[in-house]
């Protein structure tokens, strides 16, 4: 059955259809999120568990892209590293796993 087939108004299926062509895009935060979900969680990364490390990363870059306070448990020197020791693990160890199954995509700029 294609979507053309149904007793679905077209304005619904036009919608339905732009919404799930959707899911195949996401934020740069949900892949960073579903990213550190893969790592072991038991691992800590510069005193953070992969997935507060990330929360942290997302939160600070939302204050600098934001140009907002930078509060005092976003230390930027921990967290970059942080992150850049996440990234390194990804190059060294899972570059060819992790690589085939996310997909980024940037906005263009406005």
């Amino acid at each position: 059955m294609t979507s053309n087939s149904s007793d679905i108004p077209d304005n619904e299926k036009a919608s339905l259809v732009g919404s799930l062509s959707n899911l195949k895009y996401g934020s740069f935060s949900r892949a960073l999120k579903t990213f550190a979900k893969t790592i072991n969680k038991s691992k800590k990364i510069h005193g953070f568990s992969p997935t507060k490390l990330a929360s942290k990363a997302i939160k600070l870059r939302n204050k600098i892209s934001h140009n907002s306070e930078i509060s005092a448990d976003l230390n930027i020197d921990i967290i970059t590293k942080g992150i850049r020791q996440m990234v390194l693990g990804l190059v060294y160890f899972g570059a060819n796993t992790i690589f085939q199954t996310f997909q980024f995509i940037c906005p263009q700029t406005r």
